[in-house]
């Protein structure tokens, strides 16, 4: 994301070692679609959670049978 330019890096020459990240200009305008992401994850929750109970029992039949 630093190479992107959405974030800056700041080290701090301090033990134990000390960093700081920062949102740029173009970084910030991330936000309002991370928070888009949000809601849908939260009203999709249930749905996600289904979804990898059901991969994990796939996975798990599969790897008892060899498959």
């Amino acid at each position: 994301m630093e190479r992107d330019e959405m974030v800056t890096r700041t080290e701090y020459d301090e033990v134990p070692p000390w960093v700081e990240y920062e949102l740029t200009e173009p970084g910030r305008t991330l936000l309002p679609r991370l928070a888009a992401c949000r809601v849908w994850a939260a009203e999709h929750l249930e749905e996600l959670r289904a979804a990898r109970e059901e991969y994990e029992r796939k996975e798990k039949a599969a790897s008892r049978t060899g498959a």
